[in-house]
């Protein structure tokens, strides 16, 4: 008998909010031979799966290892972009702390603002010049959406073409202004999430005051990295304040850490080479460089997410990841759970205005290709984009031919099939666009490579009809998601 409330504290699945929350009564699957058999099949291959990865990164381990924690091992923080968050950890918990305890003085309501500018201030130098500049600039243009939209992607793409305008470059009498860089000197470098606050601000609110752009636009906890929040969302509640609980935000922070830290002193996957490794080895080396790109993205926003919930008043914004990234098999619900505020984002400024349903697939080639060059101006990225725009294609295909199977066995096993395919497109976009995986597809191509996708593809086939019968039982316990 299924539970009469949501229990989202047994369930793996972060909760959101929802329009369906009634409560499925399709019996569950799980005590039956075969989903027993599925588990027993995911309860041998995961841990092999680990220890492969393990023993081909020890044996012998990369040279470029760094000092760890974890008695007797070392820890690989080859990755500088959680390396500089690791390493940044207790003076981002300072500032979080700091500015918890100096919105709750007496008059602190009105010093998130001077917090904000404080902090920017700090990791920028005298470049905070730049960004008020900016800042200016896309105010003065916010009646007019076409000239948001061109002035602020123009700047974006020449701040990175010139390095951040650096104030020689400027003027020579002003270069001893670079001198005063700041702890983040490059401050263009995370300048394309601001700029998803200046476009959002200037569509919600093109009559709102400069001062309330300042507050959204630089307001601390979300400036460096997000997540995303819209300024509707924002200033509604700036108005009513919402009630947050910091229990599981803590608890989800504090597990995805410890997660990635313990395989990081085991598995150095960023740090050792697949060339030239069998296609086993090199195959399941990328699939935790992967997974390891995922956490070290989830660890960092679910952090400054965390900051945001501590000031007073606080900001709830939302949820990045929904889903572990190993709990895919659909790629338009992928992209749902992932990075999900900027997805919400892309959707509202970008899908819908564009037609969205209308001409799905037209719209998610230009929408991924905003995404790649947002993310930066590389080929690489480009040809993510459309990759992933490029294989989505089989699921719009194939989907309303597998609903049209009359048997429900059939339909569930075909569904399976098609998601143990999608996985492995997913997995290649990906590899291609943020993990360097070329030598790994490439294995893939040789008769070894044929031999171990054979063995793949059916333990895929089994993680889909885990992954499907679990969201089923999200349902039976009033937890509706579409990713």
């Amino acid at each position: 008998m299924p539970p009469s409330l949501p229990r989202h504290q047994f369930l793996l699945t972060v909760p959101v909010p929802t329009a369906k929350t009634d409560i499925s009564t399709v019996p569950g699957r799980w005590r039956t031979t075969e989903f027993r058999f599925y588990l027993l099949v995911i309860a041998v291959v995961l841990p092999w799966m680990a220890w492969v990865a393990y023993d081909t990164t020890n044996d012998p381990p990369p040279r470029n290892l760094s000092p760890g924690w974890i008695p007797g091992r070392r820890v690989d923080i080859s990755d500088a972009q959680y390396r500089s968050f690791r390493g940044n950890i207790p003076a981002l918990m300072g500032a979080g702390l700091g500015h918890a305890l100096l919105t709750r003085l007496p008059t602190g309501r009105n010093l998130n603002l001077v917090f904000s500018l404080g902090f920017v201030t700090v990791l920028h130098g005298t470049s905070i010049l730049k960004v008020m500049a900016v800042l200016l600039m896309s105010y003065s243009v916010r009646q007019s959406r076409l000239l948001t939209w061109t002035c602020n992607i123009a700047l974006l793409f020449a701040a990175s073409y010139f390095g951040g305008f650096p104030y020689g470059s400027l003027h020579s009498s002003l270069a001893w202004l670079d001198a005063y860089a700041g702890l983040y000197p490059r401050w263009h470098v995370s300048w394309n999430i601001t700029m998803l606050r200046l476009i959002s601000f200037n569509t919600d609110a093109p009559d709102a005051t400069f001062v309330q752009l300042l507050d959204y636009a630089l307001y601390a906890p979300l400036y460096i990295a997000g997540p995303i929040i819209t300024y509707s969302d924002f200033a509604s509640q700036r108005k009513s304040p919402p009630k947050v609980s910091l229990v599981s935000p803590i608890i989800r922070f504090v597990i995805p850490l410890l997660t990635i830290e313990v395989i990081l002193h085991y598995i150095y996957a960023w740090s050792y080479s697949n060339s030239g490794l069998p296609p086993l080895n090199s195959s399941l080396l990328s699939f935790f460089s992967l997974i390891l790109i995922w956490l070290k993205l989830l660890v960092p926003w679910r952090f400054f997410r965390l900051w945001s919930m501590l000031p007073s008043p606080a900001i709830d914004p939302p949820e990045n990841m929904i889903r572990c990234m190993a709990n895919n098999y659909s790629p338009a619900a992928f992209w749902r759970g992932w990075h999900r505020s900027y997805n919400l984002w892309v959707i509202k400024y970008i899908y819908i205005p564009l037609g969205g349903n209308e001409h799905p697939w037209r719209n998610m080639l230009l929408v991924f290709t905003f995404v790649a060059l947002w993310h930066d101006l590389e080929a690489r990225l480009l040809a993510w984009g459309w990759l992933v725009s490029v294989f989505v294609l089989p699921e719009i295909i194939f989907t309303p031919l597998i609903h049209s199977i009359k048997s429900p066995t059939w339909q569930r096993h075909a569904h399976a099939t098609l998601g143990a395919f999608n996985i492995l497109l997913m997995m290649a976009a990906n590899l291609v666009g943020f993990a360097g995986g070329l030598p790994a597809l490439q294995a893939l191509g040789s008769m070894e490579g044929m031999r171990f996708l054979a063995g793949a593809i059916p333990c895929l086939w089994v993680a889909v009809q885990v992954m499907r019968e679990y969201r089923k039982e999200e349902k039976r316990r009033g937890v509706w998601r579409k990713c």
